[in-house]
């Protein structure tokens, strides 16, 4: 491919981000049969980052923002990066890909965060490969057209696209927490993987003031990148850990909710905000309010997330459809369950204490099949079997790694949902804000497979935390859930109760008392363009989209009332608005 050819891909992919400034773009035959194109943000709204650095036949690209966790490299220049990239792989955190392009070698080499949470794409052909942080140009590149049999289903029933897998068969991820590199075979180096924090072979977990003292140094490198520091705040214990983490680390951070004021998040959040003396703002995004506008919208959702991402959770990327001035860093809190499983559902803390049942693979295998939603039979049989058949496979592979059985579920948490889930969320708000995930680190992770499923359950690595940084905060309320008793021998007891109490309230018969809520930013979304989801079932009839979602009962749900399963029609829209919808309408909102 030419450099001619290559521009002309990444400009025209590039229309689908209108803040990013084509004037940047620039591409070059590097030598070694590698040619190379880049597209960002205009430097004065990018400033003080520099996305890309030369010297000689080699250079560096990157996306997103690294961080030094040591706090002396300017990692947000690429050419620090470039002169130092050697130390990178044990020093770089954030959520970021970088990438050494070498044209006398004709090697690239492919640095990922932790968990991949900064997507980069791979498509090949023989001994041919091309690489991107888009998957519209590997499309555009490759002409690939298929659909990936796993991304669907996988969307369709878990809500994310699993697997390292994209909605486009042959267009695969990168998978994180590794040093790739790529020339005439394809090789990867783990950084940080299932393989390298199998809690049988870990440590014991270093002192909770050592992991806030690395967390906080991390941290307080982010001014260093400029732009704004914003942060959600909610009630919950995330978002607590993060505000510790930033009044340690000194850092100025415009704290906001996102809902109605009358949201007990929202109410909660002020409180807390107005008790420390943070700046604190309510945002509410809006809804399309005709038809063309929602497919306008729709559209460039659909094209901006290369489909990764389901229209159930567009409500973060409408908080980012605002005029952009300076890029900003948005402090964001995914992957704090991994330190605490009491709060990723009941199945599966009850199986990881359960007596009897946390010794068993097939009760853990029972768990994750449950994950696979149908929703009421809009999910074809096929398609919810190809994804157990990839969540066997995933706890096949775990288990040769010496993970035990109470062990895998959590596991399947980080190195799954939140791997894939929270990337997603990296694509919704990359136009608009970069994101620093404090918990996406090799600090918290490996601290947190270090501890006990008791003390996990316990939210032990939460409760440490805040008490080196700051008791106040841990001590005080309002919390959106009381604490665990943190005795990790009572955790057998509490979670059996939990389950046992979860169990009976779902038995034929139990009353269920639960008030009605208001609906969703997702569901009111789902509402406004109703008058078109028949219409791409009409328009497509033969998408291979319906191999994997039955059409009679599709049309069915989305000409009755909004109910029970109007997140799986979303995931079923996610699919038909990116295969045959995002170019419908211009990519703008």
């Amino acid at each position: 491919m030419t450099h001619d050819r290559l521009s002309s891909v990444v400009e025209r992919a590039a229309r689908a981000y209108p803040k990013l400034d084509r004037g940047t773009l620039e591409a070059r035959d590097r030598g070694g049969g590698l040619v190379t194109a880049a597209v960002a943000h205009a430097p004065a709204v990018a400033a003080p980052r520099a996305y890309r650095a030369e010297a000689g036949e080699a250079a560096v690209f990157f996306d997103g923002l690294p961080v030094d966790r040591l706090g002396d490299l300017a990692a947000h220049d690429a050419e620090v990066l470039l002169e130092r990239w050697p130390e990178l792989p044990e020093r770089l955190e954030g959520v970021f890909s970088a990438i050494r392009v070498d044209g006398r070698s004709g090697e690239v080499e492919c640095l990922l965060d932790v968990l991949g949470m900064a997507q980069v794409y791979v498509v090949r052909d023989g001994a041919a490969w091309a690489l991107s942080n888009n998957v519209e140009v590997l499309r555009l590149v490759s002409e690939v057209a298929e659909p990936d049999p796993l991304g669907l289903s996988s969307m369709l029933t878990l809500g994310w696209v699993a697997g390292d897998r994209t909605l486009l068969k042959g267009v695969e991820v990168l998978p994180g927490g590794h040093l790739h590199r790529l020339g005439a075979r394809i090789t990867a180096r783990p950084l940080l993987s299932p393989a390298t924090v199998v809690p049988r072979a870990s440590p014991p977990p270093r002192p909770a003031r050592e992991l806030a003292a690395a967390m906080t140094r991390t941290m307080a490198a982010l001014p260093r990148s400029g732009g704004p520091l914003s942060c959600g705040l909610t009630a919950g214990r995330d978002s607590r850990v993060i505000v510790a983490l930033a009044l340690a680390a000194g850092l100025d951070v415009d704290y906001f909710t996102s809902g109605s004021p009358d949201h007990v998040d929202v109410r909660r959040a002020a409180e807390l905000a107005g008790r420390l003396g943070l700046r604190h703002r309510v945002i509410a995004p809006e809804v399309p309010r005709d038809p063309a506008q929602w497919a306008r919208q729709t559209a460039a959702f659909s094209a901006q997330s290369d489909g990764i991402a389901s229209l159930w959770d567009v409500g973060d990327w409408a908080e980012h459809q605002v005029p952009l001035d300076r890029l900003g860093v948005k402090l964001w809190g995914p992957g704090g369950e991994i330190g605490r499983s009491a709060r990723i559902g009941v199945g599966i803390p009850f199986m990881a204490n359960a007596p009897g049942l946390r010794r068993s693979w097939r009760a853990q295998r029972w768990v994750l099949e449950q994950k696979t939603a149908c929703w009421g039979g809009l999910v074809t049989p096929e398609g919810a079997a190809e994804t157990r058949r990839y969540l066997d496979r995933y706890v096949d592979e775990r288990r040769r790694e010496g993970w035990r059985a109470r062990e895998v579920l959590e596991s399947y948490y980080a190195f799954e949902r939140v791997k894939h889930w929270a990337a997603s969320g990296v694509r919704r708000a990359s136009e608009a804000t970069d994101i620093f995930a404090p918990f996406i680190s090799r600090d918290y992770i490996e601290y947190c497979y270090a501890l006990t499923p008791a003390q996990r359950y316990a939210e032990a690595a939460h409760h440490r935390l805040l008490g080196a940084l700051a008791p106040e905060l841990r001590d005080q309320p309002p919390f959106d859930a009381p604490w665990k008793p943190q005795r990790p021998r009572a955790a057998t007891v509490h979670a059996t109760v939990t389950g046992a109490g979860w169990a009976l309230r779902r038995m034929p018969g139990a009353a269920r008392r639960s008030p009605p809520r208001p609906p969703s930013f997702a569901a009111r979304w789902y509402a406004a363009g109703r008058p078109l989801h028949r219409e791409m079932a009409t328009a497509f009839p033969s998408s291979p989209v319906w191999d994997f979602v039955d059409r009679r009962r599709y049309e069915q749900l989305v000409a009755a009332e909004p109910g029970p399963h109007v997140e799986g029609l979303c995931r079923a829209l996610t699919a038909l608005w990116y295969l045959h919808g995002r170019h419908e309408a211009p990519a703008t909102t």
